[in-house]
């Protein structure tokens, strides 16, 4: 399957889906997050436009799981065999929440990568690029935005003693159309 089966109605339809799912699972997760500790705000400031690590809000699922948007169900019996469970991601983004299986500084700073770039991009706008690209491509990996993020988190992983702005990595990939499929 792919997405030239699909009409712009149908696919519009999956990106109001997601929209609709993410500020549904925001709202859910907020009473039960948690800010920033003060280490890991020292230690991701640096990255981030200050707002970022101060609005931002963690939950640790554990073994709690994630309820996956109903569009993954459906682009399932669709033939799109590899739509992703979420459940199998460590950190999952609801807008400024981040839910995460196991608590690290490298899965709370591809979080907040997602985060940034709903802020620099806009959020509907991100969700619609990660629903068109994924369906352009029929894998998670392949988005851009997500590959983007994981390219991140992995130099922050490395060095995470060399500082730079991933506002200004996001807006770069932005200007020039990286990040549409």
């Amino acid at each position: 399957m792919s997405s030239q089966n699909l009409s712009d109605a149908e696919i519009t339809g999956f990106v109001r889906q997601l929209i609709n799912y993410i500020h549904t699972q925001h709202d859910y997760h907020l009473p039960l997050a948690s800010p920033l500790s003060e280490e890991q705000t020292i230690v991701l400031q640096p990255f981030f436009p200050p707002a970022i690590p101060e609005q931002a809000r963690v939950v640790t699922r554990g073994r709690e799981p994630i309820v996956n948007p109903p569009m993954i169900a459906e682009l399932r019996s669709r033939g799109f065999n590899f739509a992703p469970d979420l459940n199998h991601l460590n950190v999952v983004s609801f807008l400024k929440i981040q839910t995460l299986h196991h608590l690290s500084d490298r899965a709370l700073f591809h979080g907040l990568v997602h985060t940034v770039q709903g802020y620099v991009i806009g959020v509907d706008r991100c969700l619609e690029l990660n629903v068109r690209s994924f369906l352009k491509t029929g894998r998670h990996v392949t988005i851009p935005l997500f590959a983007h993020a994981f390219r991140l988190d992995h130099r922050f992983a490395h060095s995470p003693a060399s500082t730079f702005s991933v506002e200004a990595e996001v807006k770069s990939w932005h200007a020039v159309g990286r990040y549409n499929p």
